[in-house]
């Protein structure tokens, strides 16, 4: 009883633990069309990215959620950390790689009402 306890506890407060790949590649999507919207401010090869497929998602609860999740685009392999602050609307892209080469200098925030409207919760 002691062990599974202490296997919930750790998965609530900083336990890594997988989440659903439509979950990851609806999220994946939503950050990259935000990107999209002014993709010279942010890399102009955000521009040309196009998800395919989600291989791999994991969350982990901080203080928000840290997302990683590894996938498939049409430039290969892509490596995105989302962290989502659901007290302030924030959710916040902190890397972007692509074949291993990171496209972000630093993190892109995505505060805007139109999480409103996007469910990232679950």
């Amino acid at each position: 009883m002691i062990v599974s306890t202490l296997f919930v506890v750790s998965q609530l407060l900083g336990g890594s633990q997988q989440m659903d790949n439509q979950q990851a590649f609806n999220m994946t999507k939503f950050a990259l069309q935000y990107m999209q919207k002014d993709c010279m401010k942010v890399n102009s090869l955000v521009c040309s990215i196009h998800l395919d497929k989600i291989e791999s998602a994991s969350k982990q609860v901080v203080s928000g959620t840290i997302y990683n999740i590894v996938g498939n685009s049409n430039l290969g392999v892509l490596e995105m950390q989302l962290w989502y602050q659901p007290f302030v609307k924030t959710l916040s892209v902190h890397k972007l790689r692509i074949r291993d080469n990171d496209i972000l200098t630093s993190p892109v925030y995505l505060k805007d009402t139109l999480l409103d409207a996007f469910d990232i919760s679950g």
